[in-house]
């Protein structure tokens, strides 16, 4: 039987030639969103996610400071999604995922950029009403 190391790493590789972790069709982005959105939870914890990146857009605005924002809040959620998802506890999530990045191609903040993407998707809809608002009072 694997370890929970292996397993991790074994799902974080690419599924095949192009799908990396980068894609949004690999699998663990895939069951990554629908964790966002609350169907390993339940609908409650997919509303308290969307609160928390409304409140951080709300809070940080949009450019650069909201996406660094959100960028952050979804590298968080993507291990404490990775822990539940294992059985393990978040700061062992956390170092194994960090292992598999630094044997990866890709770097920490191109991981990050996509979860935000994931997470700004949850989002979308109230996003487009919020950029709107932005725009019209000036603030871009």
């Amino acid at each position: 039987m694997t370890n929970i190391k292996d397993r991790i790493i074994r799902d974080l590789k690419p599924t095949d030639a192009t799908t990396t972790l980068l894609n949004s069709n690999h699998v663990t982005r895939r069951h990554f969103r629908l964790w966002l959105e609350g169907s390993y939870l339940g609908e409650e914890h997919g509303s308290k996610n969307k609160a928390e990146l409304k409140a951080i857009v709300e809070r940080e605005g949009l450019y650069p400071c909201g996406d660094v924002a959100i960028e952050k809040w979804a590298a968080r959620e993507f291990i404490t999604f990775t822990a539940y998802e294992y059985g393990c506890s978040w700061s062992y999530a956390q170092k194994c995922v960090a292992d598999f990045i630094k044997g990866s191609h890709f770097d920490f903040s191109q991981i990050n950029d996509h979860l935000g993407r994931d997470a700004i998707a949850l989002i979308e809809d109230w996003m487009v009403e919020f950029r709107k608002n932005w725009y019209a009072e000036g603030r871009a």
